[in-house]
C-alpha cells in the first residue's frame, strides 16, 4: 500500500504504521513530499478556476472617465416629517456638498 498510495495523508499514516521507530527512508519521504506538492497544485488550480474571469480582469482595469454608477439611489420608505427622514435628508446634503469639493 505504501508504494501505491497517492493521498499524502493516507501515505503518511501508512508510513508511520510501517515504521517501528518513526524513521522513513529517503525515497519514501520524497514520494510523500511529491504527493503533497501535487495536491497543493491541484487545490491552487481549483481555486483559480472558481474565480470568475471577469472579476480577475475588472480588478486590473482602470476606471474610464465618465463611466461610473449611473443609477440614482432609491429613497427609503420612511414617514414624512420623522426624525429618520430628516437624518436621511441631512446625510444626502452632506454627500452633495462633498461632491462639490
Amino acid at each position: 500500500r505504501i508504494e501505491t498510495e497517492d493521498n499524502p495523508e493516507r501515505l503518511f499514516q501508512e508510513l508511520m504504521k510501517a515504521s517501528s521507530d518513526g524513521t522513513v527512508p529517503e525515497h519514501l519521504m520524497a514520494r510523500l513530499k511529491e504527493a503533497e506538492r501535487h495536491i497543493a497544485s491541484q487545490n491552487k488550480a481549483k481555486a483559480k478556476a472558481q474565480v470568475p474571469p471577469s472579476s480577475q480582469t475588472l480588478s486590473r482595469q482602470p476606471l474610464r472617465g465618465g463611466q461610473g454608477k449611473t443609477t440614482r439611489p432609491s429613497r427609503p420608505d420612511v414617514a414624512a416629517g420623522s426624525e429618520e427622514e430628516s437624518l436621511y435628508v441631512a446625510f444626502g446634503q452632506l454627500l452633495l456638498e462633498d461632491d462639490e469639493d
